[in-house]
């Protein structure tokens, strides 16, 4: 990644809470949190946010509800 600022810019961020995450699996790539991943929104509120989520390691996908839409999270 290649990123460019004006002098003294400094990127806003808050630490994430990683307080629910655990290993309760012996998952080899880290702790990781059982969570909600839709919101209160339809196909139809939020086209941007309906769209199928594909497995690369079995070759599925896995779609979103119609009456929900895909939970955005912000990249770490």
């Amino acid at each position: 990644m290649l990123c460019y600022a004006n002098k003294g810019f400094s990127f806003a961020s808050t630490n994430k809470d990683t307080s629910a995450y655990s290993n309760p699996d012996g998952d080899p790539r880290s702790d990781w949190n059982n969570d909600n991943l839709v919101k209160a929104h339809n196909f139809k509120q939020r086209p941007e946010a309906f769209y199928s989520i594909y497995n690369p390691d079995t070759g599925a996908y896995y779609p979103c509800d119609l009456g929900n839409a895909w939970l955005k999270f912000p990249t770490p």
